[in-house]
């Protein structure tokens, strides 16, 4: 019984943990605006280092690729205008999705030339 099935959540990964930081401290900095300058510069400033690091955060799966683009789209959605860190994400989204489809092509063809074998004598039978 996998474990959704069992009532259990499944841990969540690095970047989706990063991610719902990064929109918590934005929904604070808007709840509590207006705040002192210091405090909202700190909010900002934390706020970049979580965008840094999920840039930076190396995928395992389509969910952690999924959750990079997630994360530039609300770049891209910000209202408060342009990112410096727009291209920075895109191009580290892009790079893991090529990535992430290199490694499923590669295990595909691994799977694939196992079975070859078993297989190949069957489809020459069933030509004859």
């Amino acid at each position: 019984m996998t474990s959704i099935m069992a009532g259990e959540a499944l841990p969540s990964s690095e970047i989706h943990r990063l991610l719902r930081l990064h929109r918590g401290l934005n929904e604070l900095a808007l709840e509590y605006t207006p705040m002192s300058e210091e405090a909202m510069d700190h909010i900002i400033g934390a706020c970049g280092v979580i965008e840094r690091e999920i840039i930076r955060a190396p995928t395992k799966d389509e969910s952690d690729v999924a959750d990079k683009f997630r994360f530039l789209a609300e770049l891209i959605d910000d209202k408060s205008g342009a990112s410096p860190l727009e291209d920075a994400a895109l191009a580290t989204a892009t790079a893991a999705l090529a990535n992430l489809r290199a490694r499923r092509d590669e295990e595909l063809r691994q799977v694939t030339e196992k079975f070859i074998p078993h297989i190949r004598p069957r489809f020459q039978e069933a030509a004859e």
